[in-house]
């Protein structure tokens, strides 16, 4: 399992949409990040991952 499905997932399970995600991450952890670019990570379609946004997104869906 990749990164991305695993994340995709994790929101998927915390009944999240990839909007929600966004306006959290930009009002909780004061990050700005997009749908688009969640998408893409959640798709595999970026092989480098920013590594803050991977942090939030851990702390976001509780991983860590």
């Amino acid at each position: 399992m990749t990164i991305g499905r695993y994340l995709r997932t994790k929101r998927f399970f915390k009944e999240l949409t990839l909007q929600q995600v966004v306006d959290t991450v930009k009002t909780d952890y004061n990050f700005s990040t997009s749908t688009s670019v969640l998408s893409a990570i959640e798709t595999d379609k970026n092989k480098i991952l920013d590594g803050e946004l991977l942090f939030v997104l851990s702390d976001l869906y509780n991983l860590i």
